[in-house]
């Protein structure tokens, strides 16, 4: 994925693993780096290859569950319920804030206003024009 993304070809990249998700595909890599650092970049590729080899870790993505419980792999998948516009997750039962424009999981919502103050709601509703569709 490293070489993929300085590269920016992702035509040897499968994505077989992630086939039952949600996880879209079909976009280009970005060219602009989201971390500005050089050093702090290859910090990041240190740990995902230290991660890639640690043969304790897990190599599988949990199975889809048939409810909702706010576990954070259920971003992952489609799931009949509301998904929430700061984490993208669905929504388990209660706790839901419901606005015209988009519906929030309170805490996540709560923690988001919290951190970004006044300009939360119209960065909320800035979000809105980049929601992938749901499948």
């Amino acid at each position: 994925y490293i070489e993929a993304m300085e590269e920016n070809d992702t035509s040897q990249l499968t994505h077989d693993e992630l086939s039952s998700t949600a996880v879209l595909f079909n976009g280009k890599i970005s060219p602009n780096h989201y971390i500005d650092s050089e050093d702090d970049r290859e910090e990041i590729r240190d740990w995902v290859l230290s991660i890639c080899i640690d043969s304790s870790r897990e190599r599988s993505i949990p199975p889809r569950s048939e409810t909702v419980s706010g576990e954070t792999h259920e971003g992952l998948y489609i799931y009949d319920a509301p998904q929430c516009i700061v984490t993208g997750h669905p929504i388990p039962n209660g706790g839901i804030i419901y606005r015209e424009e988009f519906t929030a999981r309170e805490d996540d919502y709560n923690s988001f206003v919290n951190a970004i103050g006044p300009e939360a709601e119209s960065i909320l509703n800035g979000a809105i024009l980049f929601r992938p569709p749901n499948i």
